[in-house]
């Protein structure tokens, strides 16, 4: 959660919905200053060396492939793909609902306060202490919601949905990764 904060906080890249997986993470982001390729960096960049200190590891943490980035050009597909990161545990069998999920996972407008992990971070100043990491609700790409409240109403039922496609397909055998 800090390295995400610490990136969001350099490259001035608005988180809108987040879960991090055991071995992979699904965000959906808004990059007003076109600087995405620099936040993917450091964020990666960051999280695998915290990690690897933290593990007493020196090896690649993320694959060699490059990370899948989609433009969402409508407020329904900011809408579809915050409720497929939301319900991305349920899809794989993991929990009943994304609420469950032990992992990090928001959707909805919050701030969390982060603390610096005590590994691989210096104790020198030049980070933080304690970052604020801060979900937001998207504006408006073809003006469908204008608030907040919208916002919560339309991700709530669009993860509903999701959840329900889920079960039904854990139900009917058929699985998704």
């Amino acid at each position: 959660m800090y390295c995400l904060a610490y990136a969001l906080e350099k490259t001035g890249v608005v988180l809108h919905a987040v879960c991090v997986m055991s071995n992979h993470h699904h965000l959906v982001v808004t990059d007003p200053h076109g600087v995405l390729p620099n936040f993917l960096r450091e964020l990666h960049r960051l999280t695998a060396k915290a990690m690897n200190a933290s593990q007493g590891q020196w090896e690649n943490l993320w694959a060699a492939e490059p990370c899948n980035v989609v433009r969402l050009v409508t407020d329904e597909d900011v809408i579809e793909k915050a409720a497929y990161v939301a319900a991305n545990p349920v899809a794989a069998g993991l929990v009943e609902s994304p609420e469950e999920w032990p992992g990090f996972s928001a959707w909805s407008e919050s701030t969390f306060r982060v603390a610096r992990p005590k590994v691989y971070f210096r104790d020198d100043g030049s980070c933080s202490r304690e970052l604020r990491l801060q979900v937001q609700a998207p504006e408006s790409r073809d003006g469908q919601f204008v608030s907040a409240r919208e916002w919560r109403a339309r991700i709530g039922r669009a993860i509903a949905l999701q959840v329900a496609k889920a079960h039904h397909a854990m139900l009917s055998g058929v699985t998704r990764t």
